[in-house]
């Protein structure tokens, strides 16, 4: 029996206790607590701690963690020979992949998974912005202890202390693109994990995922709808020709909410402050966009996604377009690293074991061949 789209959707892969996302009046909660109220108040660090050990820090501990996590920034020896081995017009992301492979093949078998997860998420940031620097024929910049993580970042793309506001902006970018429930990357990285796999081809293998333009890729290519839909004449023509060429209007349509994103609501409010015209100019778009999509696609509800003004908060604090693919991962690794962590303690506990669905066979039968 063929199986339909919907059916498969709906397939349950996992349980966790990490993340929940209510699509039917859009709201997503990390660990319980809503995700506008850590857009708020928590920074990167925070919202990293509150994924592995299920409550915010406090205090000592929170210092105590923090420390260790600027500790763990700088690139080992092996990562900069690495760096510097890709000519300058290397994909960041493949430059990212090939440095996180060669640091897994010389993991320390002594130090715990943990110590690994905060070591890579601490460093993933360095290692993108190294890889920038580099393809522009700059020397990359070491870390600044007395910067956050965020606001470190950007320096060390840069090369010059961000201000306060663009700071504060890559944080909470990094803050609501940290978790989202079990995604194409976020899966990829559970089962590659539940094979028992080491934590660094899980994460690879969840890079692997997020570059698809139809996850993690898409960023680049909303940047470039929007700039091109802004020069048109048309705009109603300009949708309808790429849907003619068989495209996407990035930047619109989710598979898990029914209403709007609430991440998507406050990357706006963000870029009205980081950019005034701009997020004017977008706005508009936006709603002639959505009235386009409302009359020629009734049967699908399509709202703004995420990477459509999240990647315009990122090219205001001055991130280029081609790293966009990275960025996201330097934010999303910190769930991913939860969810390892989460797959390997319930398979500890028996809750469950390597994950092995199957397939519905639906391609042809051999003559006079038994098929149940």
């Amino acid at each position: 029996m063929r199986a339909t789209k919907v059916q498969f959707d709906k397939l349950i892969a996992s349980q966790t206790e990490l993340s929940l996302i209510d699509g039917r009046t859009g709201r997503l909660f990390i660990r319980g607590v809503g995700i506008q109220e850590l857009a708020r108040d928590a920074e990167f660090e925070d919202i990293f701690y509150l994924l592995l050990h299920g409550s915010l820090s406090r205090g000592r501990e929170r210092e105590d963690f923090r420390r260790g996590f600027v500790d763990s920034r700088c690139l080992s020896e092996l990562s900069q020979t690495v760096l510097n081995c890709f000519p300058s017009h290397s994909r960041p992301i493949d430059v990212v992949k090939a440095v996180l492979a060669a640091e897994g093949a010389i993991w320390d078998d002594a130090k715990s998974e943990l110590e690994t997860m905060i070591s890579c998420v601490a460093t993933l940031p360095s290692i993108v912005a190294a890889a920038h620097r580099l393809r522009q024929h700059l020397k990359p910049l070491p870390a600044v202890r007395e910067l956050g993580h965020a606001a470190n970042f950007l320096y060390m793309l840069s090369g010059e202390k961000a201000s306060e506001q663009h700071a504060k902006a890559m944080d909470t970018y990094m803050v609501l693109m940290a978790e989202h429930a079990l995604n194409a990357s976020t899966l990829n990285a559970r089962v590659i994990a539940s094979t028992g796999a080491t934590y660094y081809p899980a994460v690879i293998g969840a890079i692997c995922a997020l570059q698809g333009p139809l996850h993690g890729g898409a960023p680049p290519l909303v940047l470039n709808q929007i700039d091109e839909a802004l020069c048109a004449a048309d705009i109603k023509k300009w949708c309808s020709d790429q849907l003619a060429k068989g495209l996407r209007l990035m930047g619109f349509g989710h598979p898990v909410y029914e209403t709007i994103d609430p991440r998507s609501e406050i990357f706006k409010g963000m870029l009205q402050v980081l950019d005034p015209e701009m997020h004017a100019k977008a706005h508009d778009l936006e709603q002639r966009i959505l009235s386009f999509l409302r009359y020629h696609k009734p049967e699908h509800p399509w709202l703004t996604n995420v990477e459509y003004y999240s990647a315009l908060v990122l090219r205001s604090v001055g991130v280029p377009s081609d790293l966009l693919v990275t960025v996201f991962a330097c934010a999303r690794i910190a769930g991913w690293s939860a969810h390892i962590a989460e797959q390997r303690k319930q398979q500890k506990s028996g809750l469950t074991g390597v994950m092995h669905p199957r397939s519905v066979y639906i391609g042809k039968v051999a003559a006079g061949a038994e098929f149940p």
